[in-house]
């Protein structure tokens, strides 16, 4: 899964994207004038550095780096980690910027919220509820599009004969494009990219005791603060602020879903020039 990269209004703010605006910040301007000074890629450097690129200009040499080290592959001499550090920081600044403004968050990202909180209401309410309080009905269906099933026979895609179900666990494949600012949307504050291989978790639970449903977020093995969770009332009494209620959880994602209809009325056309 990725981000809704079918919305122009949403990939305008990545296409072109030039160095000499992040440049004016001297920690971007240091981050430039240290990589093209590496004698091992000065050359390839220069070049990509100097082209328009889609969201970050920093971002393929910093992805190509983390994929030889993360393939065990010899990094230049020249190359420390604590560069490489920082040019993710780089890729992360020019990249994630879009992510931090809820239009942008709703247009990019909203059809996967909307995945993810309808399925934990269907688990969480019932699969014949409606899918949120006075939300309508469950977007995707008692059935989840595209789902496979798993039986005798192999995998198999889903039919109008199946039984209506809601799974124990869902798993998505996305990108670093997808997970980070996902996890953005969920109050990661790092300034980093995110790393090789990451997961970004929602568990769901039920408080034996009273009744009542919990959400928490994790990015690999951290913990994340969902802002909305932090007021008193909005989270588990005695599991702490980062144990949102179901409630607040939900109250934290609507403002970022988005429907078939918001994406029709609000993304507009690609230009012929962007098309391809």
């Amino acid at each position: 899964m990725h981000g809704s990269f079918d919305c122009y209004e949403f990939v305008r703010s990545f296409i072109n994207t030039t160095l000499e605006p992040a440049r004016k910040l001297k920690w971007i301007d240091d981050v430039y004038k240290q990589t093209v000074a590496l004698k091992s890629i000065e050359v390839q450097a220069k070049d990509i550095l100097s082209e328009p690129a889609f969201g970050s200009n920093f971002h393929k040499i910093y992805d190509e780096l983390v994929a030889m080290k993360g393939h065990g592959m010899d990094i230049p001499e020249d190359i420390s980690q604590d560069f490489i550090k920082r040019l993710g920081e780089a890729s992360h600044y020019q990249g994630s910027h879009i992510a931090v403004y809820t239009k942008g968050q709703r247009l990019g990202y909203g059809r996967l919220v909307v995945d993810v909180a309808s399925t934990m209401a269907q688990a969480a309410n019932g699969r014949n509820q409606p899918w949120y309080r006075g939300w309508g009905a469950i977007p995707l269906g008692p059935q989840r599009t595209g789902d496979l099933l798993i039986g005798p026979g192999g995998l198999r895609e889903v039919s109008g004969s199946d039984i209506p179900r809601v799974p124990k666990l869902a798993v998505y494949g996305g990108h670093d494009v997808t997970v980070g600012p996902l996890s953005t949307i969920m109050g990661n504050l790092s300034e980093e990219w995110v790393p090789f291989a990451s997961m970004l978790t929602f568990e769901l639970f039920k408080d034996r005791n009273d009744g009542g449903r919990y959400v928490r977020v994790k990015l690999n093995d951290r913990v994340l603060q969902v802002p909305t969770c932090e007021i008193p009332g909005k989270h588990h009494a005695k599991m702490g602020s980062t144990m949102c209620t179901f409630d607040a959880f939900m109250e934290h994602v609507k403002p970022v879903l988005a429907t078939e209809d918001d994406y029709k009325n609000e993304c507009g056309e690609f230009p012929e020039s962007v098309k391809e």
